[in-house]
């Protein structure tokens, strides 16, 4: 299987998630990213069959960094 997932900057919003032991990080969010999924089979009948699996507006994408510099308000 492999995968690319991607939004632009402007398709995010930025969060706090707060660390129960301390400190937080950023959360950045998209409901809207696009994802292209390429599952290709290794066993069974369907053994070397590829299938590209494609949304361009609706995969849900989400990254947690200690990095601050990314861009994107944080709104919460």
């Amino acid at each position: 299987m492999k995968g690319c997932m991607h939004a632009g900057r402007e398709l995010f919003a930025g969060l706090n998630y707060y660390n129960p032991p301390g400190g937080s990080k950023h959360c950045l969010n998209s409901k809207l990213a696009s994802c292209d999924l390429r599952i290709t089979y290794k066993q069974g009948d369907a053994k070397g069959v590829s299938e590209l699996l494609y949304t361009g507006h609706r995969a849900a994408f989400e990254i947690l960094t200690d990095l601050s510099d990314h861009g994107i308000s944080i709104q919460v």
